[in-house]
């Protein structure tokens, strides 16, 4: 698992982001996180913004250590 410094005040290893936590409550339901979703108007919605590879985000990935 992660790490921060003494006082908690910042993560010094293993950053976790709310993306990498829902991912992974989503593999868990056997839901892939990496997939999409068709909308209405016939384009395509991401269940995470780790799917959408035109955008750079920051991740710590799924959160293996705690699945089960």
């Amino acid at each position: 698992m992660g790490a921060t410094n003494l006082r908690g005040e910042e993560v010094v290893d293993r950053p976790i982001y709310p993306w990498d936590l829902a991912a992974s409550i989503y593999e868990q339901m056997g839901i892939d996180p990496n997939g999409t979703l068709p909308t209405p108007d016939g384009k395509s919605a991401f269940f995470s913004p780790l799917a959408d590879n035109s955008i750079k985000v920051e991740s710590g990935g799924l959160l293996r250590e705690i699945m089960a």
